[in-house]
Parts: structure tokens; sequence; C-alpha cells
């Protein structure tokens, strides 16, 4: 009897064993099935990626389609030519540009007429430095005739001057100037003789160049552009002014612009004619020499992008 009962206990330990193995073994079964990584949810993954794959075939044939009947139709279109560097392509008005001048000197500058400029068929590219760049003294103290001759012959010694900071061989620049000539003739200096009804200036008619307004064109520009103009720097125009010098004495002075006088009507004298029979002469040394280059055209943009910060840079 008590071994029967030892047999029975044994089985009964061995039932519940085996129900709980059955259990955990049922559970890791349903996790594999339905868990996050479960084999339900795989299929279900595998379903969706065949389904995306075959949309993506599907378009890419759609495409493949689309290019042979506009091969058929003659709708297939040149390839764009991918934009080019030069100068014509990439400077506008107000973009800022290094130049290196004939001293070695980087000049930062502004262009003052680019592309988009009205005149650029007679204009081309032209920029002005932001800076003075150097000294230019015009009259001669105490020499009326000379300081005649320099006052009727400023646009020439001025431009000259500018040509002397541009670069010759660089390929870059192909024509410096002073500010005030005329943009696509700087050399132009077709101006009237000055002649006056007073009797004081019977001896000196037609002797002094007149007064004119080529300087307006580049001077109208950079006032557009807000081109910076604190600086002391000479303007190749002239200005002829009959005034009260002194309490009943009159005079006649031959001028020269400056961006000063412009702004102040306080004139760079060379040559003054009194109505009592004296004549002065000046040598001005203050206004400085602040000059326009004239690119050439073709030449290339390497760097910058033409910020005041980060100006362009040209090679040939």
């Amino acid at each position: 009897m008590e071994r029967k009962n030892s047999q029975e206990g044994i089985t009964l330990v061995a039932l519940v064993i085996t129900i709980i193995v059955l259990i955990i073994l049922a559970g890791v079964t349903i996790g594999t099935l339905v868990g996050d990584n479960g084999i339900i949810i795989k299929a279900q993954e595998g379903k969706q990626n065949m389904v995306n794959a075959a949309e993506e075939e599907k378009a890419s044939l759609q495409n493949i389609e689309n290019v042979i009947n506009e091969i058929e139709n003659g709708e297939i279109k040149e390839p764009e030519e991918p934009t080019d560097s030069t100068i014509e392509s990439i400077l506008k008005e107000g973009d800022c540009v290094w130049y290196t001048d004939a001293n070695d000197t980087k000049q930062k500058c502004i262009v003052l007429y680019g592309p988009e400029n009205e005149n650029y068929g007679s204009y081309g590219i032209q920029m002005v430095t932001a800076y003075v760049i150097g000294d230019v003294t015009l009259g001669v103290s105490q020499d009326f005739e000379k300081s005649k001759e320099v006052y009727n012959n400023v646009v020439t010694t001025l431009n000259t001057a500018a040509e002397s900071y541009r670069k010759k061989d660089d390929g870059i620049a192909e024509l410096a100037r002073c500010v005030g000539t005329i943009p696509d003739n700087p050399n132009y200096d077709e101006v009237e003789m000055y002649t006056s009804d007073d009797e004081y200036m019977k001896d000196y008619n037609n002797l002094f160049k007149g007064s004119d307004q080529k300087y307006e064109i580049d001077y109208n520009k950079m006032q557009q552009l807000g081109v910076e103009g604190n600086n002391y720097y000479w303007i190749a125009s002239r200005y002829v002014l009959s005034s009260e010098v002194a309490t009943n004495t009159y005079a006649t002075s031959f001028n020269i612009l400056t961006n000063d006088s412009l702004e102040t009507s306080i004139y760079s004298t060379l040559c003054r004619v009194v109505d009592d029979g004296r004549t002065f002469a000046f040598a001005i040394e203050r206004p400085r020499l602040r000059i326009v280059i004239r690119l050439k055209p073709g030449i290339k943009v390497i760097s910058g992008d033409g910020s005041e910060a980060n100006p362009y840079t040209l090679a040939p």
C-alpha cells in the first residue's frame, strides 16, 4: 500500500511539471508569432515592402516610357550650358571688386557701370576706386601763366595721373581715367572759352576754358549707388565764378571741381583776376586722385561674392 501511494504522488508531480512546461512553450510560441518582431509582423512588413517595390518599379517604367515618348515626339531639350564666370555674367552695379594697381597695391573698387546699364554698349564695365589712391597737385603758386596752362589742360593731366596706376600687362584693365571725365570718351574736353562783359576781364577773354558739366555723369551715378565720397578728391571739370571777394572788390576765379566743392560751393581756385588789375595763381595740394577703371571684356571672376567684406577677385 505504501509503495502505491508513492508512485501516485510522483505521477501527479510529473503531470504538474509537464503542464507548466507546456504553458511556457505556448507563451514563447505565441510571442514568436505575434510579438513586435514576430513572424506575423515580419510577414506583414515583407508584404508592404513588396508593394512599395512594385510601386517604385511602376514609376521607373513610367519615366522610361515618358522619355521614349518625348524622343519620338522630338521634345527632348538641349541641356543648358553651365553659367560661366565672366564679368559680363557676374558683375552688377554696386558690387565690390579687388584691383591690384601698378604699384602692386590692392585697391577695393565698386562697379559704377555694369552690364545692366543702358549705355553698356559704349561704357563697358567700369569701376571706381572706393578710396583716393594718390596725390596730385594742380596749379603753380604765384605763376599765373603756368597755372592757366594747368587749368586749361586739367583733363589730360588728371587722366594721365590715373593711367599711371593702371597695371598695363595684367590683362584686367584697358583704361583708367579720373572721376568726372566722360565714361565713353574720357579725353573729350571741347569746352567753350570763357568770355565776360566785365571791363577788367577784357584782356583775359578767350584765354581760359569755361565751366562744364562733364562731371555729372559720374557724380550722379555715384550718388545713386551711395558710393562713399568723404575723401577729398579732384573731379575733372571746371567752374568759373565771378563774385565779390572783398567789400566792393570783385574777381573772376578759375576753379577745378572737387567732390567737396559740389557740396559746399568752396572751390579750388588755380587762377584769379581781380577788378583792380591784379592776378593771382595758386598751387592746390589737398585734393587727391580717385580713378575709374574700365575692365577688359571676357575676363573671369575667380573668387569672392561681391560684398564689401568679400569683393570679387578677377583674372584674365
